[in-house]
């Protein structure tokens, strides 16, 4: 056969029969588009061509022109070979820049290779004319270290950054201390804020464990001269707010505490007792949502926090936390089946609900769900028959009422 039908069939020949290897090739993202060419032409031609399966990143909505891709290519050996001088040619054709991403500097390093104000990250910068360094933030996703510049500079700058890395963690040593779970957040901040400037006022790294772990320990690492400056910061956010948790599961007792406990928030955040508690003792609720609380499995997932700068004022509100549940026992909620249809004739004017409300001091909560069945119904108190009820009865007089 003719000589380029033969090479063709030779080459779908070895990459049916030869292993299938993976290798990267770090390109620029200023030439995704020369890669992709128009309507992915470019890319789809290399991998018929090469008999390769190719994977460029999908551009990000703030991509930087100077962003590290990694251009992923599976194929048979010599067919990846062939695909990565392809793609390394529409590079040299389109810039004459070179980008690498490293992966094996160890994250806890990345702040000191930062520096304090951005020192040591300039220092680099400068030392490499043209050269752009991007190192990930404290709470980027990212770990890998991006290097974009002439390609004649960019393996010296590679080069540096490992050895400035290996001296930083030969010159820096780690300092551990314990932080209760609940006051990791005001060290990291409003969208990582506060940890960020820890980290860029002092040089150091703080690393603080994911809300999925159950870690309280929190590491520094840093010089000496500034590893007591970062420590002082982490404990005074640490401590910025004073923080009581209620778990109100444990309030009563009860053969089904998260029934007991979903049926109270439902109610609660209708008569919106949390916003008047909020209100009242200057503090902050973060309380479980009626979605959240009906997923729950665990009494964990049902904790509510009360926060707040006055230590006094927080204690003072999880006291009128735990007293509004304690008010409200399991037997003061129950719930009733009816049909859907029906729920429109009892809420209606004159209906039974408005009746049964004033009468009995009953508050009764209908689903948003228009194809959901179960109502509850709430005991409110101040009803003079239940009242005048010993207390040792009261509770099947509020079972009968409901």
């Amino acid at each position: 056969g003719r000589p380029e039908a033969v090479a063709r069939a030779k080459r779908e020949i070895c990459a049916k029969l030869s292993p299938q290897v993976t290798r990267v090739v770090q390109v620029p993202a200023l030439v995704r588009a020369q890669i992709a060419g128009v309507r992915g032409r470019n890319l789809q031609e290399i991998q018929t061509q090469t008999h390769t399966v190719i994977v460029l990143p999908k551009a990000g909505r703030d991509e930087s022109p100077f962003e590290v891709l990694d251009v992923s290519i599976t194929g048979d050996h010599s067919s990846v070979i062939a695909a990565a001088q392809l793609i390394e040619a529409i590079v040299d054709k389109r810039t004459t820049k070179r980008a690498v991403r490293i992966t094996d500097v160890p994250r806890e390093l990345h702040a000191l290779l930062v520096g304090q104000d951005g020192a040591t990250l300039q220092a680099l910068e400068h030392a490499h004319a043209g050269v752009q360094i991007s190192i990930p933030g404290p709470l980027d996703a990212d770990a890998a270290i991006g290097v974009v510049g002439e390609r004649d500079v960019v393996q010296a700058a590679v080069a540096e950054i490992r050895a400035t890395a290996h001296a930083l963690l030969q010159s820096s040593r780690t300092v551990t201390v314990t932080v209760p779970k609940r006051q990791h957040q005001f060290i990291i901040g409003p969208g990582g804020q506060t940890l960020r400037e820890i980290v860029r006022s002092t040089g150091c790294s703080v690393n603080v464990p994911p809300p999925r772990s159950p870690s309280d320990q929190v590491t520094v690492r840093g010089a000496d001269a500034a590893l007591m400056q970062a420590l002082s910061l982490v404990k005074l956010h640490a401590s910025s707010v004073a923080v009581e948790t209620v778990n109100p599961s444990t309030i009563h007792t009860y053969a089904r505490p998260m029934l007991y406990v979903r049926r109270a928030l439902q109610y609660f955040h209708d008569r919106n007792r949390f916003r008047r508690i909020e209100s009242e003792h200057g503090v902050e609720l973060r309380v479980p949502s009626v979605a959240q609380a009906a997923a729950a499995q665990t009494p964990e997932q049902v904790l509510i926090e009360v926060q707040g700068r006055d230590a006094r004022a927080v204690t003072a509100a999880k006291d009128a936390v735990c007293a509004l549940f304690a008010a409200f026992p399991p037997f003061h909620f129950n719930g009733i089946d009816v049909e859907p249809h029906l729920h429109s004739l009892l809420t209606g004017d004159g209906g039974t609900v408005a009746r049964l409300q004033a009468a009995r001091s009953i508050y009764t909560l209908f689903p948003k769900d228009t194809a959901a069945r179960d109502i509850l119904v709430v005991y409110e108190g101040f009803n003079p028959d239940i009242d005048r009820v010993a207390p040792e009865a009261r509770e099947d007089a509020v079972r009968a009422l409901l």
